[in-house]
């Protein structure tokens, strides 16, 4: 009998190639059979049927974060965590979710900071009531990105950036008040290949935390500037970096150069709304927009 792992990643595995295969193949989407959804909400057994996050553990477990509550799902049995009945579970709105190589799992939540489920007990901590500020125990976490270091960095909608180390249980936070961050609403950072830390906010700037020194810099462009509250960064195999934006479109920076390339829809993006960007294992770079997905090839952006 196939384990839940091994359950899990075979259907994963089959539905991703299907999906894969009937996106980015145009000329064969009229001889593929429909596909057949089935359907997780309230009626049977989500906590609510807004879904911000969804990540698998390493033994096959999807944990589903919503507004109101995590589930964790096998397949054919889930379980649901709730603030309002189980008071052992400290979060209620949950907006991100990751998995650190110790097998704990992060949870950012809007209005109660950031969260941790112990691999080894189970049990849920609030880390910002404990070892943080009480700044960070009632921030909007937007998003968590572990760095080579098994650093995690917590983008906050109003608290800034704050950098957390599991090994030392020890933090430091990057805000208008401590450097030189001209904005509090960070949603978004990545790390490149010489490890300098790239952070995105609702500034028309981009900032950097630069490696191995840790200073914090401006990365300065008199030709560019980088509008929309929220954005999102990517770093691709080729140590390209996108950024994604709220309203102006996708830029590129390619090969470390000055000069970044800027796309909108008049270049074939079907929103100038970009909300998350990844690449596949073919190295093309899809981009999910509120009007899509597209992907950029070689040279060119495709629906």
């Amino acid at each position: 009998m196939l384990s839940i792992q091994d359950r899990f990643k075979s259907v994963l595995n089959r539905n991703v190639l299907i999906f894969v295969m009937g996106f980015l193949t145009h000329s064969m989407v009229s001889q593929i059979s429909p596909m057949n959804f089935e359907q997780l909400d309230i009626s049977n057994g989500l906590p609510h049927n807004t879904v911000f996050c969804i990540i698998q553990d390493r033994f096959g477990f999807m944990w589903i974060g919503t507004q109101d509550g995590l589930l964790r799902f096998d397949g054919q049995n889930s379980k649901v965590y709730v603030n309002s009945s189980n008071k052992d579970f400290p979060a209620k709105n949950i907006q991100c979710l990751f998995e650190h190589p110790s097998g704990d799992i992060y949870m950012g939540t809007r209005g109660q900071g950031l969260i941790v489920r112990s691999g080894m007990t189970g049990r849920y901590e609030s880390i910002g009531n404990k070892s943080l500020s009480n700044a960070l125990s009632r921030s909007w976490v937007k998003s968590l990105y572990m760095d080579s270091h098994q650093r995690i960095w917590i983008s906050t909608l109003g608290d800034g950036l704050w950098v957390y180390n599991p090994k030392t249980n020890e933090y430091q936070s990057y805000n208008t008040n401590n450097s030189i961050l001209n904005s509090n609403q960070v949603s978004s950072v990545v790390e490149d290949k010489e490890g300098n830390i790239w952070i995105a906010s609702s500034s028309d700037h981009l900032f950097y935390i630069k490696y191995p020194s840790g200073k914090l810099l401006d990365y300065e462009n008199a030709d560019q500037k980088f509008q929309g509250f929220r954005k999102v960064l990517f770093k691709d195999k080729s140590d390209r970096l996108w950024l994604g934006t709220e309203g102006h479109g996708l830029y590129l920076r390619e090969n470390k150069q000055q000069k970044w390339r800027h796309f909108t829809t008049d270049d074939g993006l079907s929103s100038n709304i970009i909300t998350s960007i990844k690449e596949n294992s073919a190295e093309q770079i899809l981009i999910a927009t509120d009007g899509g997905v597209v992907y950029f090839g070689s040279q060119n952006l495709e629906r």
